[in-house]
Order: C-alpha cells, then sequence, then structure tokens
C-alpha cells in the first residue's frame, strides 16, 4: 500500500510513476530491514540522479509531477 501510495505521489508522469513504484516496493523492503530513513533518503537521492542523468529530459518533464508536468 505505502508503494503504491508513493507511486501516486509522482503521477500524471508515466515514467516517475513505473519507476517510483518499484521504487516504493524497494523501499518498503529496506525499511523492514533496516529501519533507517536515512538510508531510504540516500538511495533516493541516488537513484533520482542517476534518472536524471541516464534519461533525457523530454519524456520526463524535467522530473515534474502533479499540475508541473502538465503545463511545462
Amino acid at each position: 500500500m505505502a508503494a503504491t501510495l508513493f507511486a501516486a505521489a509522482h503521477l500524471p508522469s508515466p515514467i516517475l510513476t513505473t519507476f517510483t513504484l518499484a521504487g516504493g516496493l524497494f523501499f518498503c523492503e529496506m525499511f523492514r530491514c533496516y529501519r533507517s530513513l536515512y538510508l531510504i533518503g540516500i538511495v533516493h537521492a541516488v537513484l533520482g540522479l542517476t534518472i536524471v542523468v541516464t534519461m533525457p529530459d523530454s519524456p520526463l518533464h524535467n522530473m515534474r509531477v502533479g499540475i508541473g508536468y502538465l503545463r511545462y
């Protein structure tokens, strides 16, 4: 449920929603094992930067979500 809510926060971007659903499942499992939000925050930042560096801006709309994705 938490992973689905995390992915829904990244709508309407289909690419980010897909990545965050998989990432949310991974983060939930990490939290179950390590009980550390700091570790999850660091991994989230590294994965976000990896997506920014490896994918072109046009399909990601500069990583905007929500109304910003639709307007820009």
